[in-house]
């Protein structure tokens, strides 16, 4: 087991969820034999796909678990398709990705350190905590916080580009099923999702360590003595053109961007729509 060793370079990837679009790949001979490669035992089946997608395939393994979802098809994504892996399996997509050399924008991804140590989860939670109302960011608290079973601190809000959680991972896989699960077993975990190309274009090319380095992320960080080495994230810098282009694209189209977030379900499905209509 791994006590409290505080060193991104355990870092793994535990969520990762991108889009390829087209005419950067060829599915028959490039994509899909790189995932045959890796999981040579998958089995492809429909699915349910991510919204706003219209089809969707899943690759499970020899004991019926998803690997992947495939993610296709539609009115609004103008033939993108979106990867999706989760748990174990993330880092195995992150590798098919790489190993293509496919230019990719990750719409999230989540980085994660696990540790087994009594009490790290209490001692943890109160440095969180501090740091978040010192710089003035949300905080959530579900779970079970007055018997102290399957707690859950969120630190960022979950529509930012960057939000961490702390949480008793061993509770939630004692409640998944898995009984042997060690109760003591802490996980801080960095969610990174930013929405326009250029910048996911940059998550792109992070590795689980550089999560634990962006932004405020970094400063956290030092708060626990946990070695991430900073890097800036990526400029949201406008310049006064485009500010004036934006006032009149609201001025002339308002209405119909109204409508469509109407139509969606929620503000990343209206931001994927316009994000595709204009590649």
């Amino acid at each position: 087991m791994n006590l409290f060793t505080p060193h991104a370079e355990f870092a793994k990837w535990d969520w990762y969820r991108t889009s390829v679009r087209p005419k950067s790949f060829e599915w028959d001979s490039v994509l899909l034999p790189a995932f045959i490669k890796q999981w040579p035992t998958a089995c492809p089946r429909e699915a349910a796909p991510n919204r706003p997608f219209a089809e969707g395939i899943e690759f499970v393994d020899l004991k019926d678990k998803r690997l992947m979802l495939l993610s296709r098809g539609g009115d609004h994504v103008k033939g993108v398709v979106q990867l999706q892996s989760t748990g174990s399996n993330a880092p195995d997509l992150k590798a098919v990705l790489d190993s293509c050399g496919l230019s990719h924008e990750p719409s999230r991804v989540d980085a994660c350190v696990d540790w087994f140590e009594d009490l790290l989860f209490d001692t943890l939670a109160q440095v969180f905590i501090q740091y978040a109302k010192e710089k003035r960011l949300t905080i959530s608290t579900p779970g079970d916080w007055v018997r102290g079973e399957g707690r859950t601190l969120y630190v960022g809000s979950r529509s930012s580009p960057v939000m961490v959680r702390l949480y008793e991972k061993g509770f939630e896989e004692r409640k998944k099923g898995d009984q042997d699960a060690p109760l003591n077993w802490v996980r801080f975990e960095v969610e990174v999702k930013y929405k326009k190309a250029k910048q996911r274009q940059w998550v792109a090319t992070l590795s689980p360590a550089d999560c634990f380095s962006i932004g405020w992320v970094h400063g956290l960080c030092e708060r626990i003595m946990f070695s991430a080495k900073k890097i800036p994230a990526p400029s949201n810098y406008r310049s006064p053109d485009y500010d004036r282009a934006l006032n009149h694209l609201i001025k002339q189209y308002g209405s119909v961007l109204a409508r469509l977030a109407e139509e969606c379900q929620s503000p990343q499905e209206f931001m994927d729509v316009l994000l595709d209509r204009a590649s």
